[in-house]
């Protein structure tokens, strides 16, 4: 967790929100898709560049789960972002002026 209270996104919390939004096996089988598109299989989404690529294939999907695919990459663009702040040590602020 950093100073910003954020958690890196993963592949449970992934799934928790497609899970939440359709069903638990129908969220499975998106990922499973995704990953599949992203050349890995489910079990290999072990780093962030792997979830970004499985996020990526997600938001490319027909119908609304793309909707939930955009806005976690979204996500792990702004983890990863703060992430780069927390590292640099400048603030949010320093950046906006």
């Amino acid at each position: 967790m950093s100073q910003f209270r954020l958690e890196c996104p993963s592949q449970e919390s992934a799934i928790a929100v497609l899970a939440n939004a359709f069903d638990l096996q129908q969220a499975q089988g998106f990922w499973e898709e995704a990953c599949q598109q992203a050349g890995m299989s489910f079990s290999q989404v072990n780093s962030e560049e792997e979830l970004a690529a499985v996020l990526h294939q997600l938001s490319l999907m027909k119908g609304t789960v793309s909707v939930y695919g955009l806005s976690l990459k979204i996500r792990l663009i702004a983890y990863q972002n703060m992430q780069r702040l927390q590292v640099s040590g400048t603030s949010m602020i320093d950046h906006l002026n």
